[in-house]
């Protein structure tokens, strides 16, 4: 009977977890929306606005492992271990990412404010085209981190290389702007440049919480069970 207290306990608090790690995920999401507005839109307040949803994830993310480290006390079965590290994982991923928008594209965006530099017109859509991708992979992650479903979080793995590609594409494009002298993109280089490269990290991050669901060892022998049938 205590047992079965415990076990229902642990779910509970498991449960609670990963609602408060979505609640994470769905402010974060919204900050690196609203970072592409600020960009486009030279948003001062909007900046401000960003900065005070990144302090409310770190508090979040300190409660969750808070919660986490009174749920880990507790003997923990496989499936529960699973999904602790799992939300640990996210969530903390998810906070490196909330520190690259605060700490890194925020700042971009005000130095191209203070600068009043513009992006040229294939610059800046590239840039547009990458935060797309990258929110959209967002969102898939969010429904991963749910459903736990393997073929989606293959799909996000894949999904690497996609960036990656896109990455090198956006360079290739970028240095033949240069080439050709174009103003705007002399005067954005580094920004342009330093955009990209803070996409691919927070794609990163996003995309860790498949390999978790990906690397679970349960979830694979039952695949090989479903694929036996």
């Amino acid at each position: 009977y205590t047992h079965a207290i415990h076990e229902e306990l642990r779910s509970a608090a498991l449960a609670g977890a990963a609602r408060e790690t979505l609640r994470i995920a769905e402010i974060v999401e919204k900050m690196f929306e609203d970072s592409m507005i600020a960009l486009k839109k030279e948003d001062s307040a909007l900046i401000e606005s960003i900065r005070k949803r990144d302090k409310t994830v770190d508090s979040l993310h300190d409660q969750i492992k808070l919660y986490l480290s009174r749920v880990s006390e507790e003997m923990l079965d496989p499936r529960e271990s699973d999904r602790f590290l799992q939300i640990l994982s996210y969530s903390t991923n998810l906070e490196y990412i909330g520190d690259i928008i605060e700490n890194s594209l925020l700042e971009i965006t005000e130095t191209k404010i203070n600068s009043r530099h513009r992006f040229s017109t294939a610059g800046f859509q590239e840039i547009q085209n990458f935060h797309k991708t990258i929110l959209e992979n967002m969102k898939m992650a969010q429904t991963i981190f749910i459903s736990e479903d393997p073929k989606l979080a293959r799909q996000l793995v894949e999904g690497k290389k996609t960036i990656r590609e896109a990455e090198w594409q956006s360079s290739v494009q970028h240095f033949k702007r240069l080439r050709e002298g174009l103003p705007e993109t002399i005067s954005t280089s580094a920004l342009h440049t330093d955009i990209i490269r803070d996409y691919r990290r927070i794609n990163s991050y996003v995309t860790t919480v498949a390999y978790s669901i990906l690397n679970n060892p349960g979830k694979k022998s039952s695949r090989r069970k479903e694929a036996n049938h």
